[in-house]
């Protein structure tokens, strides 16, 4: 098993909007990826992209992008919360690779 429901509470909970954690296969890795991915979905990608639509809203867009890394960081570290330590390390270990992939497909070599 991939993730194991730890606590009666937090199988009723949503992991994303319309799921909840008892509804998610954890045994099937295809099953987790796609709960994984309708979460970015639906806490991070869509909220921001309401957000960017009106620029007033720049410091909300920036405080969600902040909470995208962290949950990230988790993710990638296996950590089941969140720790100022993991968080930094997962910038300083990945922003300077995230942004050379960005700029590179920004401005492709010719």
């Amino acid at each position: 098993m991939i993730y194991e429901i730890k606590q009666t509470a937090q199988a009723n909970r949503y992991f994303s909007k319309k799921t909840l954690y008892s509804q998610i296969d954890w045994s099937s890795l295809d099953d987790v990826v796609d709960a994984y991915r309708q979460r970015i979905l639906d806490w991070y990608a869509e909220p921001a992209a309401e957000l960017a639509k009106n620029g007033h809203f720049a410091f909300a867009l920036m405080a969600l992008n902040c909470l995208l890394i962290d949950t990230l960081s988790q993710f990638v570290e296996g950590k089941d919360s969140s720790s100022k330590g993991e968080f930094k390390k997962f910038i300083q270990d990945k922003a300077a690779k995230f942004l050379l992939v960005s700029v590179a497909k920004i401005n492709p070599a010719q």
